[in-house]
């Protein structure tokens, strides 16, 4: 049976004893390329992560705004084109003019450079929401790094009229995948 022959180059920072590990002993599903990262293999078994794709979603959301503040939530399940399926979770604080309260189904669709993977990131982006009974909402938003960027919609109830900019941070858990810097 042999061994490596080097050390992990980030030594003990790798929080292990064992400095002789290799992406904590399961290099079916990770791989690390420079000694410095654990990376997610893609479904196919490939060994690079998944990359750049497409995401739509679905979900129910509502918001609210009042005024200049409001916010919104919006929870569902987004896939990829890498064959990513992850539960999210997206809560906004919005910042415009107007009044708006309203709720129904969401659905979204997206460009992203890296891939879905389990973790937290914020975006940044515009919303416009209104309507009389039957109502709507929208919003553009882009990830700080340009991972991710995308449109959503919900169509339901509400009532008003608000827009302005929208601060979310989005919580995502993919299948059988611990998290990964999503940034």
């Amino acid at each position: 049976m042999g061994r490596y022959i080097t050390s992990d180059p980030i030594g003990l920072d790798a929080k292990t004893l064992n400095v002789f590990a290799y992406v904590d002993s399961n290099p079916v599903n990770w791989f690390d390329p420079n000694g410095l990262e654990r990376r997610g293999r893609n479904r196919t078994g490939a060994g690079s992560p998944s990359g750049a794709g497409l995401a739509g979603s679905i979900g129910a959301g509502g918001g609210i705004a009042i005024g200049p503040v409001g916010g919104s939530a919006t929870s569902g399940v987004i896939f990829d084109t890498n064959g990513r399926r992850c539960v999210f979770s997206r809560i906004c604080g919005r910042f415009g003019i107007g009044a708006y309260i309203g709720g129904g189904v969401s659905g979204s669709a997206g460009v992203t450079s890296t891939g879905l993977c389990s973790g937290k990131f914020s975006t940044l982006g515009v919303f416009a929401a209104g309507g009389l009974g039957l109502a709507g909402s929208g919003s553009l938003s882009f990830s700080k790094n340009g991972a991710f960027s995308g449109a959503r919609g919900i169509a339901g109830a509400g009532v008003g009229i608000a827009g302005g900019l929208e601060f979310c941070e989005i919580t995502l858990i993919c299948d059988g995948e611990e998290p990964c810097n999503c940034k």
